[in-house]
Formats: structure tokens, sequence, C-alpha cells
């Protein structure tokens, strides 16, 4: 399974770079050679994507999507769609080998992950993006929000930028990287 390809039907708010849900790390990373060829190919555009059939439109990358309806937004002129979705393949990629290394902790001491593998992979998930890759709450956007700009309403605000992100854009990157 590619990173960020869910077999769920995307409803308007993921579009929107809305989501509140957390996915558990599952099922065999593809080898580097086939994330190269993923990566290279051509991605649809908003226009395209607009018009897919839902079948077609729920097998897209959540990232993808997000970064699209980011595009000729104030705040995404600096925005590179395929250096994004590279950068997060590379964050995956950490997640997994992180998550590999260290699994022998849940199996020696399950009760400190609520005896949850799931919970366990979803810590790693966190820990690495944070700590390896400084993703991080904007606490400016705390107090002030301000919904016209797009790098505290879309992923691209975490990737290759400081800005740090906010309760619209978190969940949906750390969908995409799970």
């Amino acid at each position: 399974m590619k990173r960020g390809h869910f077999a769920f039907p995307l409803i308007g708010a993921f579009l929107l770079g809305v989501g509140g849900s957390a996915v558990v790390l599952v099922g065999k990373h593809p080898p580097a050679t086939e994330l190269s060829a993923i990566a290279d190919k051509p991605s649809p555009t908003l226009g395209e994507l607009s018009m897919m059939a839902s079948d077609d439109l729920k097998t897209q990358d959540i990232a993808l999507l997000n970064l699209r309806c980011a595009e000729g937004l104030p705040g995404s002129e600096d925005l590179d769609i395929s250096r994004s979705l590279k950068t997060l393949d590379r964050w995956a990629n950490k997640v997994r080998q992180e998550t590999e290394r260290t699994i022998v902790n849940f199996y020696t001491e399950p009760d400190k992950y609520e005896n949850s593998i799931a919970y366990y992979r979803m810590l790693m998930l966190v820990t690495v993006l944070q700590q390896d890759f400084g993703v991080q709450y904007n606490p400016d956007r705390i107090e002030k929000i301000d919904f016209t700009r797009s790098k505290d309403l879309f992923i691209h605000g975490m990737i290759n930028s400081d800005n740090g992100g906010t309760c619209v854009s978190m969940p949906v990157l750390y969908t995409a990287v799970a």
C-alpha cells in the first residue's frame, strides 16, 4: 500500500483539508523503486480530481488532494507538490523504520502502551514526526485564527516549512503519513 492511499470514500471535508481520524500503520511499504515510479507519475490536477467518480477519487492520495486544494491560494506560492509528496514518502519510511526498530518495546512491556499495538504505532508516528521532522502545532493560531493563511489550513505549512500546523491541517498530515 502506498502512503496515503485508503480504501474509503472521501468526503468533502477531506477535500477542504479537514480530517479528524487516525490511521494505524498497516501493510507493507512498497520498495523504494516502486515509490520512485509512483512519485514520478504526473498527478491529477484539482480539476481532474473534482471530475473523478467516487470510486476513483477514494483511491487518491489524501496528501495530493490536500495539496491540490492549496494550489493558487495566498501562502502557497512556493508549493512544490512533487517535492512535498516525496518528503512525505521519506517521512513515512522513517516512521516505518523506527516502528520496526523499536517494536520490541511494545512486546516487552505492552501495558505501557495500553496493550494495543495500534496505540504503540500511533505513538511512534507522532514521536517521529515531531522529534525527527519538527512537525508541531503553531501556537500563534490558538487565539489568532486566520483562515486566509493557506499554510495554516493545508499540510504544506508543515512540509519544508517551519510554519507549524493547526487542528485543521495536522490530522490530515498524520493520516497521509500513516
